[in-house]
């Protein structure tokens, strides 16, 4: 009989006490497993976590105010590519990962994806296509913004020439030299 008074059969002891170490063994191999769990997913990167997001829904806010929702269509070494944009006039909008200031919608799941060309290169491979398909682009620069057309890319810097967003870019305008590094983002519209 035990101290409640609940009498309880011959060996229950025993079998208590082996039930409570199972239990606690159970218990250190599941610590051992989120141990683990922990360790390789601090080894994982952001452009990891990013790139196993394609397809979904994406919010991203920058450190210059800016807010955009779209679906995640590409990424690559320092960039993020969002199309069909919520509540917005563009039609895409590239992303420097130095601006981005807080990510939401990304999978909870790392999973390898297969990189595209375009996403091991940095963020020129999009801008070029831009000059191929004449967009009209917002830029947002770490102070203001540039309206305009890419004219040219080059290495660490991208020339816009500026002309209002619904004039035609074919015409000459001034250009501006704009470095890489001072992108947070360049919003597209046809």
């Amino acid at each position: 009989m035990s101290g409640t008074g609940v009498p309880y059969p011959d060996g229950w002891r025993d079998g208590e006490a082996d039930a409570i170490a199972r239990a606690a063994g159970r218990r250190a191999d599941g610590l051992a497993v989120v141990d683990l769990t922990q360790a390789e997913f601090a080894n994982v990167e952001l452009a990891q976590r990013v790139r196993s997001s394609l397809g979904r829904t994406l919010e991203i806010d920058c450190r210059d105010g800016a807010h955009f929702v779209g679906t995640l269509a590409d990424c690559g070494r320092g960039w993020v590519l969002l199309e069909e944009l919520a509540a917005t006039h563009a039609s895409a909008v590239l992303v420097t990962v130095q601006a981005i200031t807080q990510l939401s919608g990304l999978s909870r799941h790392v999973k390898t994806v297969e990189a595209t060309v375009a996403s091991a290169a940095g963020i020129g491979v999009v801008l070029r296509l831009w000059i191929e398909t004449r967009e009209k682009v917002r830029c947002g620069l770490v102070h203001g913004i540039v309206e305009g057309s890419v004219a040219r890319v080059g290495k660490d810097a991208v020339d816009v020439a500026t002309h209002p967003i619904d004039r035609n870019p074919t015409l000459v305008d001034p250009v501006v030299v704009i470095p890489t590094r001072a992108l947070n983002w360049v919003a597209a519209s046809h």
